[in-house]
């Protein structure tokens, strides 16, 4: 997820420029998102450090830190948008789509 990749700075940065100019935003997370792969049952499946393999920030970031960060992103992005779930957007997407709703 590139907000745990980046950190919250980079989402601020990011997320003003976007809602400054109006945009829509698309934030989306993955199951893989809400696993804490700490536990020893996954734990033994992750790569370690010294294996010459890529390691996603994900992986080594505890659960709670996670939804911290995403506490933090959905927060922010709440003061100036409204939600739409994937739901909504497949039942009402051509209403959703005709009247987009940007920040004032």
């Amino acid at each position: 997820t590139f907000l745990v990749s980046t950190g919250i700075k980079v989402f601020y940065t990011m997320y003003r420029w976007l809602r400054d100019r109006g945009y829509p935003i698309q934030f989306m997370f993955h199951l893989s998102d809400f696993v804490e792969y700490n536990t020893p049952s996954l734990r033994q499946q992750m790569p370690t450090a010294n294996t010459g393999q890529y390691i996603p920030k994900a992986l080594k970031m505890p659960l709670s830190a996670k939804l911290a960060l995403f506490h933090q992103a959905i927060e922010t992005i709440a003061k100036d948008y409204t939600f739409f779930t994937l739901k909504n957007l497949v039942d009402n997407h051509v209403e959703v789509f005709d009247n987009p709703q940007r920040p004032s």
